[in-house]
């Protein structure tokens, strides 16, 4: 990164705007400068300059913001400060600003203007504080705090590294390089590491609670669990007999109770039919009257419609008769409202001729000569009003020339009593400037006093701090000898601790020794997990030999119990198809039934009559078709219980193959631990069978126990290691202390004598700035004098000035009065005479108005006189109006009356019509029903009937005859469905006792069917649930061993993640994070101590820089004058520690821009403590980092550095303003002048 150019604006001191080229010449020519002049007057503005620029803020001031800005400068209202620089050889212009409200020195401040922008095509990258912010850092590579650390070393952080505490130097380092990262993995690992071994001791602490069966319970257990399994299967076959011997009393009893209810419904049956022969021979009876029902229904109906037709026509000629009449008077009101019409418009026809021929013209005429009236009354009044106004103007001019004349006279009085002041525009300005640079004096004067007094109380303070010193000086003395005493004593300890135990070799051999028990510890702790995964195995295979021919014998069982199935299958799918060809035996009985003719002989009994066959009787199949799907659904049942009996034996001889299986695998698995425990136990020098677990237990034990001493022992060796190094330390560390001591209170002694010169310096600056104030009052007063003013004091001049400051402006003022009141006077005399003369001519005017509007109102009066005599006060508009209105009402009356005549007429019409219509209907109706009488008349002779009131008699009602004819087809029907529930009822039976096992059944009654079977199941029950605990119980124990051995998988997974973490943490972590942290500072203080050796070889050859042996990240120097002697950096000269500051700045700017070259330098030191020999070779190494191709900035007021360095930049202060400038060249934006 390299500075191009700089231009800023009322920054601090420097007032106003300057602009420096850094790729011009002299700067080009040459890459070191400096800047320089005295002290305040504003050096360090320009690198603030450049800060502000690029950060938004100084190492002076970190916050610039709304709510306070010292950067810019006093009695402004704004600032600015751009910088161009170059990166990696692109430039970017950086831009920054700040203002005040309204352009005022006392305005707000308001938010800063900021922009980054590049230089070549102009694109603007950002103008938002915080996204410039950003981008400046990541096109630089370079924060703030590496900028400043880096390419500006501002005052007092040149030689902080240098003279910074442990602890402050490992911060700085982690701020400059970003190594704080490796704190926060340290404290990390640490995390990891406490949680991974936590996780590993609750593992081992699971793996020691799991309880399991010993193997004699586990057998006693499997033994139980056949022996009940045998007895329930031969419970469940004796079961199965007596369900099928009950089931078999069962349905014969119920084939017994339905024949019973069977025979019991028949003879109902037949009961019901008697009891209901009265209303069956009724019904008998109503069909004859049946078949004329509907010839009769047609004859009333006949009837009924022609006497509605007779009603109808009698109702329409009444209201014909009524419409007639209306009709007749609805004609004479419409003549009447038709006369009344045509009077109304002719009325209004004569009205509408008056109006247009004599009353409309006469109005028009009227109008227009009362509009010229109000025109001339509108025209006097305008003239009157023009009059006033101009009586009143030619007043307010008269008035207004009296106060001008007076305000005139009054001026030159005024004039002639302050003749002097006239003096005072042109000398008052250079009286208040001369007098002002007086009181910038006064006030640095009382600032110099400020500072005499307050250097004055700070040397004395600061010499008693250096007695203090001395003080402290020899209490660090006594502290470093007790401290040699306490090493010595610490070290006699760990000579007696290895003689006590006998420790005459390196305390690496117990190490070695600790490490092969651990390794021994760990190969036992292999050894024991084989051994628990083999025991595990061996319990396992002693299970599976016991299972596997217990599985083989239910196998059995189960086959035999599918083949009783297959045979119970057979029998039932037989009662099905018996079943079946029964219900289909009926059904072809049904349909014989159906097919019955009248007269013929039945195919089945012989007879010819068939009294159901005409109404088609259905016989009840429901109880055989049910009979025969109880049937089915058993056998569907028995068939499901097979296929489930199928899926079992499948589903058991997988679980055998399983078995089998696992049982081999068991025994490759038992080999290969064989093996490993064979391999390990080498390893382990253990030679016991893997069956023993209590003499492995035992020798890990005592290994464990070994290992405990060994590690007791290197402890307490570290222990005391440890304590002789803090010993060790605590003493280098007193001693560095007093060096550092001794060395700060050589330089204290130093800088008492520079602040008593120093001192010195400003009390004699302040008597020769009093006699320069004297001189500049003594000189301002002789020139008031001279101007014709009175002698003054020194103490009322300020006052004065402001007195006669106000006396200039009223001065002038009063000039300017006069002129414009001369100016004024002029125009009111010229407006006063216009004003009478206009009022003249408006009084003429005036005269002529009045004789025409008295002309004019005649005319109108006569005009009004006719027009009342023709017409009144009535208006045309109006009258017009209610001529037009009683028309309407007319026509309106008119046009509704004729509505309603043609409306009666219409009415009229239509009835006439319906009239004819219903004439025309009538005598159709009259003619069918002499038809249907005559067809009625016909069929009742020929009927059985004597009367029409006989048949009325027989004929029955609708709901009447349908509920008989549902009564005999009900009592029918159930009694044939009766016959054949009998027919059903008997052959079951009859198949129940022709069965196989009916001789069987037979002599053993249902009761004790029934006794046998409760008392089986509860037997069956019992054994199920002891069964069913036993189960549980193994399989729990199967699940615990399986999680255990999962568990010891999963221990043993987690053993190497635990291995690893613990390793990890051994080399970098730490609760805190020091460790890796205190690595990874020391690696970047050695690349940085590398550096800066690079730096002072090119400097001074004679000095080197090194890290001390186990002091952390403390320095020595390395004098390779004296024979290498190591110097602590405490005990440099002000010179030597110099060279070495400057090129450890120089070595942390190379570390810091890792990622960015570095081609500008900026020094804010003053070198104001160096002496001769030190200065000129400070100057030689800033020679060589010149020829180095660095541009180079050294501010300083050292008159031997202005000497050496042709090239600088001026920085003068302006005499009693309290501003600074550089030289003319630098002003202005792009101006460069010699």
């Amino acid at each position: 990164m390299k500075i191009l150019t700089l231009r800023f604006k009322n920054l601090n001191s420097l007032k106003g705007e300057w602009y420096i080229d850094f790729t011009r010449s002299p700067f080009s020519e040459t890459g070191l400068f400096a800047i320089t002049g005295p002290t305040g007057a504003g050096k360090t503005t320009i690198l603030d300059a450049i800060c502000v620029a690029l950060y938004h803020k100084t190492p002076r001031l970190d916050n610039i913001s709304v709510s306070g800005n010292e950067l810019m400068t006093r009695g402004t209202a704004e600032c600015l400060a751009e910088v161009e620089f170059e990166v990696k050889g692109k430039a970017y212009r950086a831009f920054w600003s700040m203002r005040r409200s309204r352009d005022k020195a006392d305005g707000n401040l308001q938010p800063a203007q900021v922009e980054l922008a590049e230089v070549v095509s102009g694109q603007v990258l950002a103008n938002q504080i915080k996204k410039k912010s950003e981008l400046v850092e990541s096109v630089t590579g370079l924060d703030f705090g590496r900028f400043t650390k880096s390419m500006l070393l501002s005052q007092g952080q040149f030689a902080a590294f240098l003279n910074a505490r442990e602890a402050e130097r490992a911060e700085l380092l982690e701020e400059l390089t970003g190594t704080e990262i490796y704190g926060k993995i340290s404290a990390k690992v640490h995390e990891h590491y406490t949680q991974t071994r936590q996780t590993m001791a609750e593992l081992e602490a699971r793996a020691q609670g799991v309880q399991l069966l010993t193997e004699e319970e586990a057998q006693a257990l499997e033994q139980e669990q056949k022996r009940l399994e045998q007895e329930q299967n031969q419970q469940k076959s004796l079961l199965n007999k007596l369900d099928a011997g009950l089931h078999w009393w069962n349905e014969l009893e119920k084939s017994r109770i339905h024949k019973q209810e069977a025979e019991q419904a028949l003879m109902l049956a037949q009961e019901v039919i008697a009891t209901s022969a009265l209303e069956l021979d009724k019904l008998a009876r109503s069909e004859p009257a049946e078949a004329l029902r509907a010839p009769y229904l047609l004859m009333n109906e006949a009837s009924n419609h022609c006497h509605q037709i007779e009603e109808n026509l009698k109702q329409k000629s009444e209201a014909s008769e009524e419409t007639e009449q209306g009709y007749k008077q609805a004609e004479i009101l419409f003549e009447a409202k038709q006369s009344d019409l045509e009077q109304a418009r002719q009325a209004s026809r004569a009205l509408e001729t008056l109006l247009n021929e004599k009353v409309i013209p006469l109005d028009q005429n009227l109008r227009t000569e009362h509009d010229k009236k109000v025109d001339l009354e509108q025209r006097q009044q305008h003239l009157n009003s023009e009059w006033d106004r101009q009586q009143q103007a030619l007043s307010e001019q008269q008035q207004c020339l009296v106060q001008v004349e007076l305000s005139l006279q009054q001026i030159g009085q005024y004039m002639k009593e302050h003749q002097a002041d006239i003096c005072l525009e042109q000398s008052l300005g250079l009286w208040v400037a001369q007098y002002g640079r007086i009181e910038t004096q006064q006030k640095e004067a009382q600032q110099l006093a400020d500072q005499v007094t307050a250097d004055t109380a700070k040397l004395k303070q600061e010499e008693l701090k250096y007695t203090a010193d001395q003080q402290q000086l020899k209490l660090e003395s006594d502290q470093v000898t007790r401290l040699q005493q306490s090493y010595s004593e610490t070290e006699n300890k760990k000579k007696q601790f290895l003689k006590e135990r006998a420790i005459e070799t390196d305390i690496h051999q117990l190490e070695n020794q600790l490490q092969h028990q651990n390794q021994v510890m760990a190969t036992l702790s292999s050894l024991q997990m084989v051994q628990s995964q083999w025991l595990n195995f061996q319990r396992e295979k002693q299970k599976k030999e016991q299972e596997i021919p217990a599985l083989l014998l239910d196998k059995q069982k189960l086959e035999l119990e599918r083949q009783q199935l297959r045979q119970r299958y057979t029998t039932q799918n037989e009662l099905v198809k018996a079943l079946d060809r029964l219900v289909s035996q009926e059904e072809r009985l049904a349909e014989y039934r159906t097919q019955l003719i009248a007269g013929e002989a039945c195919p089945l009994c012989g007879s010819t009559e068939h009294p159901y066959a005409s109404q088609h009787a259905v016989i009840s199949l429901s109880e055989t078709r049910q009979s025969m799907l109880a049937a089915d659904k058993e056998r569907e049942s028995i068939k499901e219980q097979g296929d489930k009996l199928n899926l079992d034996i499948s589903s058991l001889e997988r679980r055998i193959e399983d078995e089998q299986k696992r049982q081999q695998h068991i025994i490759q698995e038992q080999n290969q631990l064989d093996g490993r425990w064979q391999q390990l136990a080498v390893q382990a020098v253990y030679t016991l069978p893997i069956e023993d677990a209590d003499s492995l237990k035992q020798r890990m034990i005592e290994t464990e126990q070994q290992s405990s001493v060994l590690y007791k022992t290197i402890h307490e060796y570290r222990d005391l290691n440890q304590r002789l190094t803090a010993a060790k330390d605590a003493q280098d560390t007193a001693l560095v202390h007093y060096q550092q001591a001794e060395s700060q209170l050589k330089l204290f002694g130093q800088q008492l004598g520079y602040i008593r010169s120093d001192l010195e310096k400003k009390q004699e600056q302040q008597g020769k700035l009093l006699s320069e104030i004297d001189g500049l009052f003594s000189g301002l007063i002789a020139q008031i004098h001279g101007k014709g003013f009175v002698s003054l004091e020194k103490s009322a001049l300020s006052v004065w000035l402001d007195s006669k400051q106000n006396d200039a402006s009223v001065w002038k003022e009063t000039v300017n009065k006069q002129e414009r009141y001369q100016r004024e006077l002029a125009v009111h005399h010229a407006n006063v005479d216009t004003g009478r003369r206009q009022i003249s001519e408006t009084e003429q005017k005036l005269a002529v108005m009045v004789q025409e509007l008295t002309q004019q109102a005649k005319r109108v009066q006569q005009l009004e006189q006719e027009r009342h005599i023709l017409f009144g006060n009535k208006q045309v508009d109006d009258e017009r109006l209610a001529g037009q209105a009683l028309c309407n009402i007319a026509e309106k009356a008119y046009q509704h009356q004729q509505e309603k005549v043609m409306a009666q007429q219409r009415v009229l019409q239509s009835l006439k019509g319906e009239i004819v219509n219903l004439q025309s209907s009538y005598a159709q109706a009259q003619n069918s029903q002499k038809a249907r009488i005559q067809e009625w008349e016909t069929l009742l002779q020929e009927s059985l009937f004597e009367s029409t009131q006989a048949f009325e008699a027989a004929l029955l009602e609708k709901e009447e005859r349908h509920r008989l004819m549902a009564l005999k087809e009900k009592l029918f029907s159930e009694r044939d469905k009766a016959q054949t529930l009998v027919s059903v009822a008997g052959k079951t039976e009859q198949q129940l006792l022709n069965d196989d096992m009916a001789q069987e059944y037979l002599p053993m009654p249902k009761a004790e069917f029934v006794q046998q079977t409760i008392a089986l199941r509860e037997s069956i029950e019992i054994r199920s649930k002891q069964q069913g605990e036993v189960t549980n119980e193994l399989r729990s124990d199967v699940k615990r061993r399986q999680d255990q051995q999962a568990l010891f998988q999963e221990i043993s997974e987690y053993r190497g993640v635990y291995d690893d973490i613990q390793y990890l943490h051994a080399l970098i972590g730490s609760q805190s994070g020091d460790k890796f942290r205190k690595f990874a500072q020391g690696l970047t203080l050695d690349n940085l101590v590398y550096l800066a050796n690079k730096q002072l070889q090119r400097l001074h050859g004679r000095y080197e820089l090194q890290r001390k042996e186990n002091q952390g990240l403390e320095l020595s120097v390395v004098d390779t004058w004296q024979g290498d002697v190591v110097r602590d950096t405490k005990t440099l000269s002000g010179g030597e520690s110099f060279l070495v500051s400057l090129a450890l700045a120089l070595g942390l700017s190379d570390l810091v821009s890792h990622k960015t070259s570095i081609d500008s330098l900026f020094l804010d030191e003053g070198f104001g403590t160096l002496d001769a020999e030190t200065l000129d070779m400070a100057l030689d190494a800033l020679d060589s980092l010149n020829a180095s191709g660095k541009m180079i900035g050294v501010i300083s007021h050292v008159e031997a550095m202005k000497e050496r360095i042709p090239v600088q930049i001026k920085v003068r202060k302006q005499s009693g303003l309290g501003v600074s400038e550089l030289e003319s060249r630098f002003r202005g934006q792009g101006i460069l002048r010699d």
